[in-house]
């Protein structure tokens, strides 16, 4: 075999593997969803055709299948426009922003506190007795009457998806993470508390934000606050915390993740410095009764 024949050879298994690569990746990216049924169904039905066409010399039907390949590209354009949108939307985790350089420790520190300031808001959204044990002094009021009812709530955190369009869309606001500003945001009867809030560390950019609603089937009943949760995960790599105003219910979420509950407030600081890439340092959650 000539020295071209071998550079035609190699140049042909490139191109097979980069396809199959994408082909992967595509396979990948409808697993689980409604898409892929609709793939495969497609690639079923022209393979159909096809084979009538070769074995039959069916000349309209030919006609009709050329006619089909020059609208297909516009046809998967409409049909997979939810997973199109998905894609696109992971694209974007490369920000084109400046951003001030701050040394690793500085940012662990602001991560830590914009930590402790979330944990210790939710605990005052709930009323479940696991989460009333966690008390800090220099975040929270301790001589404040504890709250009787539960308060929903509906916190987003940016990681490396912008939710830039989302955040549009919300009351734009650009204030340090604090507890008492996010129990204020959430209280009930206050303008903005519908909605969600998102935090881009360490800050919050925006309130009453409205996240798009799950395409999914949940079992049992949701509420619109569950699937704006579960919308947002599906859409970003954002982590989400609900709180149930009905059941003061803790959940955890991130990308295509269903909500995990939280069974306290040491485990829900140790998921986030776990998704927000912080070391757990000597801080330990503070308690007034023995476990």
């Amino acid at each position: 075999m000539s020295d071209f024949s071998w550079l035609a050879l190699i140049i042909n298994m490139i191109e097979i593997g980069i396809l199959a690569t994408i082909f992967y990746y595509i396979l990948r990216l409808l697993r689980g969803t409604q898409g892929i049924i609709m793939l495969i169904a497609l690639f079923v039905l022209l393979t159909i055709i096809s084979l009538l066409v070769h074995f039959f010399n069916m000349e309209v039907l030919d006609w009709l299948l050329k006619q089909i390949f020059k609208i297909l590209p516009l046809f998967l354009i409409i049909i997979f426009q939810n997973e199109i949108r998905r894609t696109l939307l992971f694209l974007g985790r490369h920000k084109f922003q400046i951003f001030q350089k701050l040394s690793s420790d500085q940012k662990n520190l602001e991560k830590e506190n914009m930590i402790d300031e979330i944990v210790d808001a939710v605990c005052a959204f709930t009323t479940q007795p696991a989460w009333k044990f966690y008390r800090k002094p220099e975040i929270h009021n301790i001589d404040a009457p504890l709250s009787n009812e539960n308060i929903g709530a509906l916190i987003a955190i940016e990681r490396n998806v912008v939710l830039g369009d989302y955040i549009s869309k919300g009351v734009p606001l650009y204030a340090q993470v604090n507890s008492m500003l996010l129990q204020t945001i959430f209280y009930k009867g206050t303008p903005l508390h519908d909605g969600g809030v998102i935090i881009r560390t360490p800050n919050i950019v925006a309130a009453a934000a409205q996240f798009p609603l799950s395409q999914g089937k949940e079992e049992g009943p949701t509420h619109s606050r569950h699937q704006a949760a579960l919308g947002l995960a599906e859409d970003t790599d954002a982590l989400i915390i609900l709180v149930s105003e009905e059941s003061g219910d803790v959940t955890l979420s991130t990308h295509g993740s269903v909500l995990k509950k939280m069974r306290s407030p040491k485990e829900l600081s140790n998921y986030l410095r776990l998704y927000l890439n912080t070391p757990i340092t000597h801080k330990k959650i503070t308690t007034n009764a023995a476990n």
